[in-house]
């Protein structure tokens, strides 16, 4: 096999374990990362509810002192 050729087929079986090597460390973030997102979930919802509660205004025309 010419040299040419060896760094080929080096790079592709690289290229390949690369890949599955990454591909299981993306596995093993998968539940840090819908943890992440479902906390997110959690804390927009809160806030729409803080944001869409009504609010009691007072027009009192006498003037307060604090």
């Amino acid at each position: 096999m010419e040299q040419g050729a060896r760094a080929l087929l080096l790079i592709s079986s690289f290229i390949y374990t690369w890949q599955y090597a990454w591909a299981d460390e993306s596995d093993k973030l998968r539940p840090d990362y819908q943890e992440g997102i479902e906390t997110l979930k959690l804390f927009l919802d809160a806030t729409n509810e803080k944001m869409t509660a009504p609010v009691q205004v007072s027009f009192n025309s006498e003037p307060s002192l604090f």
